[in-house]
């Protein structure tokens, strides 16, 4: 084991320029960026929603844009929840949810 005495940092002897800070931290700016251009991210939680059988329901979103998906992250009965494609509601406003029976949801939208 080295002396502690023996032991020497070395620094580089201009500091770094502001190429080199630019050039170090531009994969991490890049990386968080990435990270939160994602949709997922900008989501939200739709707490309970009541869908009917044979019925279609406008979920207001509040993204503020086009939702690019969703899933149910909670349902209150055995019941199959889909999209209603037939519906001509604004995609920048709500979410159409058709059921296969009476249930109760929480939606996560982005």
């Amino acid at each position: 084991m080295p002396d502690i005495a023996t032991i020497t940092t070395h620094y580089p002897s201009d500091p770094p320029t502001r190429f080199d800070l630019q050039q170090s931290t531009e994969p991490i700016i890049n990386a968080v960026n990435d990270i939160i251009g994602r949709p997922e991210i900008n989501s939200a939680l739709i707490d309970t929603v009541s869908l009917t059988a044979a019925a279609t329901v406008l979920i207001k979103h509040t993204l503020g844009r086009n939702y690019v998906g969703w899933y149910v992250v909670d349902k209150t009965a055995d019941a199959r929840v889909w999209r209603d494609t037939s519906s001509d509601a604004k995609a920048n406003l709500y979410l159409p949810l058709a059921c296969s029976a009476d249930v109760d949801v929480k939606v996560v939208v982005f």
